[in-house]
């Protein structure tokens, strides 16, 4: 019986997450939901079940939405255990495979391509690109920081941001005190960090649309703001100065494991390995001798 399912959507122990995720999650919802009523289906597993083995989309998004559909149903069973099992066994049926992770090296920025980036660039949209860069923020991360979320280091050359990330979990991220005084002489917030002539949030879809316009007219590439997430991860943990595990840290994965899948690109190399028949290879070895 899955009539639960159909109370509302809240926020609660199992959907702790940010709104941008919230809005994915109920998006999914309606989408599953709206194929029930263009089917003339009830909500049952195996019109459940007919739904996932019909969805028709790339394996990212089938498994971003099954993780959507399943805690939504998490948290509309309140912590009946009986249901919370029902749901558990319910999703296990669901078999949508696990996407690739790891980040195309061929996406990523030098930083002398960021560099050359920034200096072709207005200065407003440069300095999201620097800052980007040197926090490893989320776009909506970045946006969202408030000027009370800045904690100076004295005698220090770098500030401390704190910021509550994907999950709300809160990390702390380092920028450049030159960088910060630039920023805040560039945008003059009152306050969040970067915002408008009219001292209004910026969106994402326009500092998105602004940094990849940039950066296919200089560079010949398409990114998006997540690609500076990702260059800078990436040159972290191939500097050889920070741990697999600082960096992790510093991003706000869950786990190592999660920034080990996108960021280490490590795969046997055949011009690298010795193929030499095993009889040869133990020509100068004989046990018999």
């Amino acid at each position: 019986d899955l009539t639960f399912v159909q109370r509302p959507l809240l926020k609660g122990k199992f959907l702790v997450v940010s709104e941008n995720t919230f809005a994915a999650y109920s998006r999914d919802v309606d989408a599953f939901q709206s194929y029930l009523a263009q089917t003339g289906q009830v909500l049952t597993e195996s019109s459940l079940l007919v739904y996932f083995d019909n969805l028709h989309a790339s394996l990212a998004t089938q498994c971003r939405r099954k993780a959507g559909i399943k805690k939504a149903f998490l948290e509309r069973a309140c912590g009946d255990l009986r249901q919370l099992a029902l749901i558990d066994r319910l999703f296990s049926k669901i078999r949508t495979g696990t996407p690739a992770r790891a980040f195309p090296r061929e996406k990523l920025l030098s930083k002398d391509e960021i560099s050359l980036l920034v200096s072709r660039i207005p200065a407003s949209t440069g300095l999201l690109i620097e800052f980007l860069y040197y926090s490893a923020f989320r776009i909506s991360e970045a946006l969202a920081v408030r000027l009370t979320d800045l904690v100076p280091a004295p005698g220090s050359s770098h500030v401390r941001i704190r910021i509550l990330g994907k999950g709300l979990k809160e990390r702390w991220v380092f920028i450049g005190q030159p960088l910060l005084s630039r920023i805040q002489s560039q945008f003059r917030g009152t306050v969040h960090l970067f915002e408008t002539a009219t001292y209004r949030p910026f969106t994402r879809q326009n500092i998105a649309r602004s940094i990849s316009k940039s950066a296919l007219a200089i560079l010949g590439k398409r990114i998006s703001p997540h690609t500076l997430r990702h260059c800078f991860a990436t040159h972290a943990i191939t500097s050889g100065v920070f741990s697999l595990k600082a960096v992790s840290l510093y991003l706000g994965h869950a786990s190592t494991s999660t920034t080990a899948d996108i960021y280490l690109h490590d795969q046997m190399d055949p011009a690298t390995m010795d193929f030499t028949p095993m009889s040869e290879a133990n020509a100068e070895f004989n046990p018999a001798s």
